[in-house]
């Protein structure tokens, strides 16, 4: 119990399995370079588990894509598979997909994961799916990716 009578709720993470032969999030979305990203949401179906609530110790990468126009619609789905993937990970807390409105070749990932450090995350995302996608990325993007490392200093949650 927590102090003031509140009990304390745990969520445990489980990894969401798509059954059989069901379409995943990441396929039977068709995206056009001019469609803006809010199209590509998963459905509301698609989502399974309980999402961790995000944490003060979390490890969090803010990640710049400037992909090249004419290789956007590849790079949507390249980028809808390895989040799908992302998402059976145990460290993996959120992940967020964002196109600047002004330039709509220009996109934004914003990722949480639980992880203490950089170089543990490192040594734990050394995954063949990462590593094919990182292969990939050289001929999708204009120039190399633009990663920010942050702390988490304080949130301010919405009333809704």
């Amino acid at each position: 119990m927590r102090q003031g009578g509140r009990k304390h709720q745990r969520v445990q993470h489980r990894p969401c399995r798509s059954a059989p032969g069901r379409v995943s999030m990441t396929s039977g979305v068709k995206a056009s370079s001019s469609e803006p990203a809010t199209s590509l949401r998963p459905p509301h179906e698609e989502t399974t588990t309980m999402p961790r609530a995000p944490s003060d110790t979390d490890l969090i990468f803010d990640v710049k894509l400037t992909v090249r126009p004419d290789r956007v619609e590849r790079w949507l789905q390249a980028v809808r598979e390895i989040i799908e993937a992302m998402q059976h990970e145990d460290t993996f807390v959120s992940c967020e997909l964002n196109q600047d409105t002004q330039h709509p070749h220009h996109f934004t990932l914003y990722e949480r994961w639980a992880e203490p450090d950089v170089a543990t995350f490192v040594q734990n995302q050394s995954r063949p799916y990462r590593q094919r996608y990182d292969r990939e990325l050289e001929e999708l993007l204009e120039r190399p990716r633009e990663p920010q490392i942050l702390r988490p200093l304080a949130r301010w949650p919405g009333r809704g």
